[in-house]
Formats: structure tokens, C-alpha cells, sequence
């Protein structure tokens, strides 16, 4: 398997002979159990890297039970690579150890547990395989672990960092069981040649954060090792066993370092880069089929071959310069999410033309701050202009090699500041006005999937609706209920294609909140009734400011409430609700609004207007501040002595100010329509039922705002003209 000189093998052995001995007696002599950092550092590790143990695809179990634990990737006074495992353990006693590995061709693992030699793992074969303690005969060599704090650390009798994906202990050896069938069958299915690098069109969204996404989008493993560099040594990498042109990446702390290009005629590439930890990742070139062979690092006398290692991978190709130079700079967020069969997809940002793309940044498990939990999936937040030409997705899990994900590409942050003019295509409402209102969102967890707008708002977004806002508390509301608000949202979505009946917080696609005051907001995630897609997790259109996505109890506040009732969708509904996306704009009324104006003045004073508009404009302006405008439920536009005042005016002179209302409703203004309402009379409001009975003949629009208009203009010639 090696593509080095024969001879060079015994050399090898003797060396790794004489090393490893000593190291057994380094090792044997240590009794600490803290973990490998500092000061008590039981190898005295020079280098050294830490995760915290949350890496969902690299479990440590005991008796069946995950365990979290401190991995540590070290270097002892010999230069040698050790990993160590801390952990505490809830029992105690002879416990059989089992792990996945992948060791270098012919390695065998010297085991220790706190402190002590507990014995040896040998290899059989190439590739990832599960290992034991070599025991007597067919009978492994159980470990004792100590209730508390324990440690077991692995050292290779080849100079490498050992990989390691599972560790299992257990008091009958077997329960020790673990599986890597679908390994097996990923690379039979490779030497079949199933694989293939179809590129997947991306789907551009049409908004204003001009963000894309590709769905389903294949998830396979590609062959990822750490490697350590110590004493400023030189390497080699070089590859075998491939027909095909293999790209080698190299990075350090998930940041580019450097890209091999290797070729079967020059499978070689020698370099030399500071001490530390890297990870080494192997992947197929640009539109290459899969490929299966064997990758081999050399460290000046020592040699590592790892048969059975695997390039793949899938290509997105995500920028365009079109659209990169209309959207505005600042951080973005590339991601992966809904991911099946256990895969853990990987994301490689890449810059350049050519092979090898430059590496810019590279995630495996995102673990950043927020409250959302990410799992396995990937995510990279990275400056928007900065260019990233080439997405590679990959996994490094080998016992779950196949599956797919959603990959987003350039999702926005809230703004942190606002910019000093507002711009088209830029939110303008910053991160401190969200955080005013919702106190327990994380800015990293709220991700902008729309500009503000005051076209639709929550109540809509959540039945699929982007043209109107639907308040289906309304009056003039096609599915309003009189003295009944839940059962009028229970009509608006059951229109949409979602029940309350049997829904929870499991099965749910809407979430519908409330506060003391009444209904305040609703939120959705991606379902089988809906048309649009809500990405990772939850997502609202915040009043009138952006669409977010946010984990689900994360606008829990004193404005918002928090969620009192889940629709799920109807198993009895086949199609979704019908989208009015494709209904003509609200303003092409058959009608002919300027008669109002005329009407106005003419017959209306000068001060009555001036008054009227000085009113409803202070109003308007304090229905703009954020403890207003972040709602879509009209009751809190009207809670302000503002609103009062306008009121209490429009009361005392109703049917001189009602053609000042309804001009202003048939310009489509929501305010406006909350005042009429408040100012009908019974008449008025049978009078609205029959507009909203019209409207819900097929191929009508059965928005509140449409209905207000045609009542406007009903109202105005029933009472102005006719007169």
C-alpha cells in the first residue's frame, strides 16, 4: 500500500520499537488523572488542542450512557502524538473498552487509563475499524474505571495522531457491540462507481438579503485525520490507488494554511509549516467522480499509510457577481441544516479559478454562542466581501457516510448599527432595537431571511401570505368571529391548512402566541402545507421590521407573550392554502378613488383636514416606534393617548371626517382601516359582511385591507353621493 521503498518498512519498525518503549515508560510512571493542559501535563505536551466533548457523531458511552469528556490532542517529550479522553464516570470496577479508529496500515495503540499500561489495540486491515484490548485468545482485557474522574489516553505505534470516532465501556464485553456496516457498504457502493457530482442549481431568494440555498444536497464521507508537527519537522504527503487528481487540504483552527493538488503522475508534495495541531482533508477535484485509495504522510523517517481513505465531497458554486455588488457588505452566514441518516456535513468556503481552491474557512460542528442547538450541522460566518467561489460539502463521520442536507448561503445578520441613511435594500431597524423587545434572543441566533416591510406581517407569513397583513381579529377580516379572537385565527388557518386539533410542540408548524392583552404574534417552520421555505428552525416576520429565523421560544418577552396554542398541518388537506401571490396588486379597484378627493375638497373645511392629517400623522409617528411597531395585532397601535386623542376627534365630527378615512384606506393604509373599524355603527358593521361575503367568491381577494376598501367606497357613495 506504501508507495515508498520496501526497506524502508523494518527501519521504520525498529525506530517506533525503540520510541515506543520509552514512551511506555514515560507514560507507565504518571499517575495524574487531570486532564493534559499546562502546568500538568502528564507527557509534558508542548501542543496542545481541546474541544468540549459535544460532538454528537463522537460519543463516549459507558454502559450505554453518553458521557461528556475533554478530548486532547498532545505531543509528549518525545514528539510523539498522544490523545486523551477525560471524563467522569458514574461507575466504578473491570469495564470492557471498544472504540472506531482508523490507525495507519499495521498500527497498534497502546492504551493507558489513568496513568497506567492497560494493554494494546491492534489493527486488522485498512481503513476505520472497530478496536479492542488484545486479550487472551478470543477474551479482551477489560480496564478498571473509578467512579469520578478517569482519563484513558492513546498512543500509536506509528507516529500519528491516533483517529478515534467512538469510545464504548461496558461490564459485559458484549455490549461492547458497534457497527460500521454502512461504512462497508459506502465503499462498495464507491468501487461500483455509484457517486457522481451533479451540481445542483441554486435557488435564489427575492429579497433584499439576496441570500441562496440549495436543498437536498448530498452528504458523503471524504477522509478527514488530525496531524501534529513538532521539532519544526518537514512532511510529505502523497497519495495512491487513485485514477483520478486528489486535493489535500491542510488547515489550522478551521482557517485556511495550504492546498495540495496531486495527480497519479505527481502524487507528491513536500512542505514545512510551524509546530501545532492541523487537520489534514482529503477531497475529489471539482466535478471528479469518487475515488477510493490510499493517502500516505511521510515525517522524515517515519511513515504513515492510511489504506481505504476516501476523496468525495459536492460542489455548490454560490456567488454571483451580479448580486454581489448590489447588497451591501458586513458578516454572513453560511450553514447546513435539516441533515438525515446521521450525517455530519462539513462546509469548506473555497476561493479561486482553479485547483486547488484556497481554503478560507472550514466548520464541521458549529458550537458558537446562542441557544439554538446546532447538532452536527456546519456553519461559518464569513465578510460578504470576501469571495467564496466554491462550496465544498463533505462529512467525516464514516458510520453514517451518506445523506444530504440544506446548505444557505449568505444569510445577514441584524445590523449592529443603523446606517445614516437608510438604504433600499439594507434593514434599517438595528440589533439594539430587537434586543429592547426581546430581551432573551441571542444575536447569533437571529438570522434575517427578509428586509423590513410593511406589506404582510407575522399572522400572513405564517399562511404563506407576502402581499397583505392578515389580522384575522379584524373586522374587516374575512374570517373574523365576533367576540371570539382564537376562533377567527382558528378559521384563517384552517383556511391555510392547519388544525389545532392534536397539535403540540413536536408536531406543530404554527406557533401562535399571546400576553396578557390578547393574541400578539405567530411564527412557522418548515411543513408539508407550506410554500415557502423557513430554513433551519423557527421563523417570524417581526411586526413591520425583518423576517427572522430564531430558535422557537426565543421572542419570549413582554411584548410577544409567549406560545399559548400550536396548529399542526390537516391530515385531511391535500393542497396548500391558496396563495394571493398571484392576484393583482390591492390597488386596482374598479373604481375610480379620486372622486373621494374631489368630494374632500370641496366640502370638507381647510381646518377639519388640517387638523385631521396633524392628528393621524403624531399617531403615525408613534405607532413607528419599536414597543409599537414590532406587533401586527392592531390593539397595540391603538394603546397610546396619540391614538386617543385622533379618536376622540374623529368621534365628535364622524360623518364630516369618514371621506378623509376612506381616502386613506383606499391608499391601502392598515392605521387608517383600525380607525374606520372603531367608528362603525351596526349598519355599518352588516354592511361590511356583505362586502366580505362578495370578496369571498373564487378569484377574489380575501384580504382585510381589500375588504376595507371596497367598504370605503361603498360606504362613501351610499352616504356622500346617494345623498
Amino acid at each position: 500500500m506504501c508507495s515508498f521503498i520496501p526497506c524502508r518498512r523494518c527501519v521504520l519498525w525498529l525506530t517506533i520499537l525503540v520510541y515506543n518503549l520509552m514512551l511506555i515508560s514515560l507514560v507507565s510512571s504518571c499517575q495524574s488523572i487531570e486532564p493534559i493542559s499546562g502546568e500538568n501535563a502528564s507527557h509534558s505536551a508542548s501542543y496542545l488542542t481541546e474541544s468540549s466533548g459535544k460532538e454528537l457523531d463522537i460519543p463516549l458511552k459507558i454502559s450505554g450512557k453518553d458521557i461528556e469528556y475533554t478530548k486532547t490532542i498532545s505531543v509528549n517529550s518525545e514528539s510523539w502524538p498522544t490523545v486523551s479522553y477525560s471524563f467522569d464516570s458514574y461507575e466504578t470496577g473491570l469495564l470492557y473498552l471498544s472504540i472506531i479508529a482508523m490507525p495507519a496500515d499495521d498500527a497498534a495503540f497502546s492504551v493507558f487509563v489513568n496513568g497506567k499500561n492497560a494493554g494494546t489495540m491492534s489493527s486488522e486491515g485498512y481503513g476505520w475499524q472497530i478496536m479492542g484490548l488484545d486479550g487472551d485468545g478470543s477474551v479482551s482485557q477489560p480496564v478498571h474505571i473509578r467512579r469520578g474522574a478517569n482519563i484513558i489516553e492513546f498512543v500509536s505505534s506509528a507516529y500519528e495522531v491516533p483517529q478515534i470516532r467512538d469510545i464504548v465501556l461496558s461490564r459485559r464485553e458484549d455490549d461492547c457491540a458497534l457497527s460500521l456496516d454502512n461504512y462497508q457498504r459506502y465503499l462498495q457502493n464507491i468501487a461500483a462507481n455509484l457517486y457522481n457530482n451533479d451540481i445542483v442549481q441554486h435557488v435564489s431568494s427575492l429579497n433584499a438579503t439576496g441570500y441562496m440555498y440549495n436543498l437536498a444536497c448530498p452528504v458523503l464521507y471524504s477522509t478527514t485525520m488530525d496531524m501534529v508537527i513538532a521539532n519544526n519537522r518537514s512532511f510529505t504527503i502523497s497519495v495512491s490507488g487513485f485514477s483520478e487528481p486528489v486535493v489535500v487540504d491542510v488547515y489550522k483552527d478551521e482557517v485556511f494554511t495550504i492546498s495540495y493538488y496531486l495527480t497519479p503522475t505527481s502524487n507528491e508534495a513536500s512542505d514545512r509549516l510551524p509546530n501545532g495541531h492541523y487537520t489534514v482533508h482529503l477531497r475529489k477535484p471539482y466535478q471528479e467522480d469518487s475515488q477510493i485509495g490510499t493517502i500516505t504522510l511521510e515525517f522524515n523517517e517515519y511513515v504513515e499509510s492510511y489504506g481505504n481513505s476516501v476523496a468525495s465531497g459536492y460542489y455548490i458554486k454560490p456567488e454571483d457577481d451580479d448580486i454581489r455588488s448590489i447588497y451591501p457588505s458586513g458578516d454572513v452566514n453560511y450553514f447546513t441544516c435539516n441533515e438525515t441518516n446521521g450525517c455530519n456535513p462539513a462546509l469548506y468556503l473555497c476561493e479561486g479559478d482553479t485547483e486547488p481552491y484556497l481554503v478560507r474557512y472550514a466548520n464541521e460542528d458549529y458550537t458558537g454562542p446562542g441557544d439554538f442547538n446546532w447538532g452536527v450541522n456546519a456553519r461559518s460566518t464569513f465578510p460578504f466581501n470576501n469571495r467564496v467561489d466554491v462550496i465544498h460539502l463533505s462529512s467525516s463521520n464514516p458510520r453514517n457516510p451518506e445523506g444530504e442536507c440544506d446548505v444557505y448561503q449568505r444569510m445577514q445578520f441584524i445590523p449592529i448599527t443603523t446606517p445614516p441613511t437608510p438604504l433600499e435594500n439594507m434593514p434599517i431597524y438595528n440589533w439594539s432595537r430587537f434586543n429592547s423587545q426581546f430581551q432573551i434572543l441571542k444575536y447569533n441566533d437571529a438570522i434575517v431571511t427578509d428586509k423590513m416591510s410593511f406589506d404582510y406581517n407575522c399572522f400572513s407569513w405564517a399562511g404563506d401570505i407576502t402581499m397583505y397583513s392578515e389580522v384575522p381579529t379584524c373586522e374587516s377580516s374575512s374570517y373574523y368571529i365576533e367576540g371570539d379572537p382564537l376562533g377567527s385565527f382558528d378559521n384563517f388557518y384552517e383556511m391555510c391548512g392547519y388544525t389545532r386539533n392534536g397539535a403540540n410542540a413536536s408536531n406543530a408548524a404554527v406557533a401562535l402566541w399571546a400576553n396578557e392583552n390578547g393574541i400578539t404574534h405567530a411564527s412557522i417552520r418548515n411543513n408539508r402545507m407550506s410554500i415557502h421555505l423557513h430554513g433551519y428552525d423557527w421563523e417570524s416576520k417581526v411586526g413591520n421590521w425583518e423576517r427572522i429565523m430564531h430558535p422557537r421560544d426565543a421572542l419570549m418577552s413582554t411584548a410577544y407573550g409567549r406560545i399559548v396554542y400550536y396548529y399542526r398541518p390537516n391530515p385531511n388537506r391535500i393542497t396548500t392554502n391558496p396563495s394571493t401571490d398571484n392576484i393583482e396588486p390591492l390597488i386596482s379597484l374598479d373604481y375610480d378613488t379620486t372622486i373621494i378627493s374631489s368630494y374632500i375638497n370641496s366640502n370638507i373645511s381647510e381646518d377639519v383636514i388640517e387638523s385631521y392629517r396633524g392628528l393621524y400623522d403624531n399617531w403615525l409617528e408613534r405607532c413607528h416606534r419599536p414597543d409599537i411597531s414590532v406587533h401586527s395585532n392592531p390593539f397595540f397601535y391603538k394603546q397610546n393617548e396619540e391614538y386617543e386623542k385622533l379618536h376622540s376627534y374623529c368621534t365628535g365630527l364622524r360623518d364630516t371626517v369618514l371621506p378623509l378615512i376612506y381616502e386613506k384606506v383606499c391608499e391601502g393604509d392598515l392605521l387608517t382601516m383600525y380607525l374606520m373599524e372603531d367608528l362603525m355603527n351596526d349598519e355599518d358593521k352588516t354592511f361590511m359582511v356583505e362586502i366580505k361575503k362578495k370578496n369571498a367568491e373564487p378569484g377574489r381577494l380575501r384580504a382585510p385591507i381589500y375588504n376595507a376598501m371596497c367598504y370605503s367606497v361603498g360606504a362613501f357613495e351610499r352616504d356622500y353621493l346617494k345623498k
